[in-house]
This record gives structure tokens, sequence and C-alpha cells, in this order.
């Protein structure tokens, strides 16, 4: 059956959504994106989008490993409809491999808002001990999610979803150096299941909200503090929780998007 385009308008954006395919559009993460805008004219905003049909390490990201060289496995893209980017840890307890941006690119400040959105896939080598990581904070790299289910690093700026050893639930948090909103579970996390992971950051004076979305659907916002925040990096990661497997982290894409 074709298509049935239909053009909305949201807090004076005006976009276009399928209400065939994919009604929720002009309610989800990017209904008040200004897309078609910023297609017109690019110094709008900008725009970050990975597929993955190709990687190429220092490019638009940078590996960092812990200890280095120790995942048995091979990074790369793997076979998948759409391109998926594989990383591995290794089989020992906390080692941890980081996918890094190659420049610190984005920052919650006034009249700046933010979309983040990603989809990825975890298949548990042993049940529930692995730790993953997804989203943009100020110097990333080692223990950017702590040993031993400990969680985000303990003082970063930034907004991350994860999973620590022990759980099997996806969790978000926002930071300004180290005071942390509570984390909010989004929900049951499945292994060998995807789910599409992402926030909303406002814009707005003094206190800015991100809003965290998973598969669409908006979870509990959470305020930031704008003072004293840093520029931060896009970011993914996986650790190994059990120590007797490899764990190894899939993203399908990845996408972010700022007002200038």
């Amino acid at each position: 059956m074709a298509s049935k385009i239909r053009s909305y308008w949201k807090n004076f954006i005006m976009n276009f959504y399928d209400h065939k395919t994919n009604p929720a559009f002009r309610f989800d993460l990017w209904a008040n994106c200004p897309i078609q805008a910023i297609k017109c004219d690019p110094t709008l905003a900008h725009v970050f989008f990975t597929d993955f049909f190709e990687h190429t390490d220092g490019k638009d990201f940078t590996q960092t490993l812990k200890p280095a060289g120790a995942p048995t496995g091979t990074d790369g893209i793997i076979a998948g409809i759409g391109g998926w980017y594989k990383t591995y840890a290794d089989s020992d307890d906390n080692d941890e491999c980081y996918e890094i941006s190659t420049g610190e690119s984005w920052l919650f400040a006034e009249d700046k808002p933010l979309w983040f959105e990603c989809k990825i896939k975890l298949t548990e080598g042993n049940t529930d001990d692995a730790n993953w990581i997804i989203g943009l904070m100020q110097e990333s790299g080692e223990n950017a999610i702590l040993d031993d289910g400990g969680g985000p690093a303990a003082t970063y700026d930034g907004a991350v979803f994860y999973k620590v050893d022990g759980t099997m639930s996806t969790m978000f948090e926002t930071s300004n150096a180290g005071t942390q909103a509570t984390a909010t579970t989004m929900g049951t996390f499945t292994s060998g299941t995807a789910q599409r992971l992402g926030f909303y950051y406002d814009g707005a004076a003094t206190t800015g909200t991100i809003t965290p979305y998973i598969d669409g659907v908006a979870g509990t916002a959470q305020t930031i503090t704008n003072s004293g925040l840093l520029e931060m990096e896009l970011f993914f990661g996986v650790k190994a929780g059990g120590g007797t497997l490899e764990e190894a982290l899939e993203v399908d894409w990845i996408k972010c998007v700022q007002l200038r």
C-alpha cells in the first residue's frame, strides 16, 4: 500500500510523517526537530549521523581499550540489514572498550536544543553480566562505566543510557560534574533484542530539561543546570562483568542534531 504523507505543526515547526507506517512520529523525540528547515539551510544546525556502512578508526570514532589490545573479537562492520558496528570487551572481569567521537562537539547550553537517538543490541555472554553505555559525555573513555556494576563515572558532564552487571534494566542518567539526576529505569533490557534510545534537551535558560525516550516512548524528564557544563563527546562502550565470556555491543545507527 502506498505511503500517506501528511504535514503537521508543533512548536512552530512544520514536519511531515507517514500516518500509515509511522503515525507516532508527530508525538515522539523528533517531532519538534526542524528537519525540513535544516535541509533547506544546513547552517541552522550541526548534524551527525552514521549508519555504519563503513568505519575507519580515528575518523568519526576512535577506539579506547582497557587493557590495550585485549578483546579476542574483531571490532568492525558485521552482516545485517542497514549496517551494524560491533565492539568487543574481553572475557576478563572489568575489561572494557569504547568508541569515542574525534571531537567534543556538543554542549548543553541556552538556546541550543539537542536531539540524540541510536539503535543498539547486545547478546549477553553470561546472563546479566554485561555493562554497556552510550550517549554524550565530557572526557569519556576508561571507566566511563565503573568496575563491578558501578554505573556511569562519578563525575562527568553529559547524558547517557546504560546497563550494569547484575541487572537487566536499561537506565538513563544526566550529570553536571558530580551532581547526577536520579537514574531513571527506562525499561527491561532483553538480551539479543534491539532498542532505540534517545533524548531531547530543550535549551532552556539556566536549567535545561532532558527527556529520555525508549523505542519512541518518553520517560521521566530530568533537569540539568547549564552553568559549568563542558563540551561533550559522542561515545559508546561495553564492559565485561562476569570474567568468563567476552561481551560485545552492536550499534545499528547513531544520530545527533543540535541547533547552532
